[in-house]
C-alpha cells in the first residue's frame, strides 16, 4: 500500500486527454500520494472524463481520484479546484508535468520540517 499525503492535488486540463494520461501514471507511480487528485477539465469533449473513470477503478487504495468539469480558463478552473477542496495544502500541477518519483514525498518532508 502505498503512502498517502495530507494533501490534494488539482491538475487543470482542457482538451489534452494524452497529456493528462501521462501526468496521472506519474502521480500513480509516486511512493507518496496525495490524499485526492481532483482533475478540474474544462474540455470540449469527454475524452478526460472517461480517462479519470476508467482509471479511478485501478487506482491506488487511500488516495482518491476525481473529475471535476468546468468552464474554461486556467485561474477559473484553480478556483473551482480550490473551492471543491478541503484540505490545507493543495498542489497544482499542469497537464504536460512528469513527476520524478518521490515528488509528493518531498513535498510532505517540506511541510514537516516548517
Amino acid at each position: 500500500m502505498v503512502t498517502v499525503l495530507d494533501a490534494d492535488l488539482i491538475v487543470c486540463t482542457r482538451n489534452r486527454p494524452r497529456e493528462l494520461e501521462r501526468v496521472l501514471d506519474s502521480v500513480r507511480a509516486q511512493t507518496t500520494l496525495p490524499a485526492l487528485v481532483l482533475v478540474v477539465d474544462s474540455s470540449d469533449d469527454g475524452a478526460s472524463a472517461e480517462l479519470v473513470a476508467t482509471r479511478r477503478a485501478e487506482w491506488p487504495r487511500g488516495s482518491v481520484l476525481e473529475h471535476l468539469h468546468s468552464g474554461p480558463g486556467l485561474p477559473h478552473q484553480r478556483n473551482v479546484g480550490i473551492d471543491a477542496t478541503g484540505r490545507s495544502i493543495v498542489c497544482f500541477l499542469d497537464d504536460d508535468v512528469l513527476l520524478e518519483p518521490d515528488y509528493f514525498l518531498a513535498i510532505g518532508a517540506a511541510f514537516a520540517a516548517d
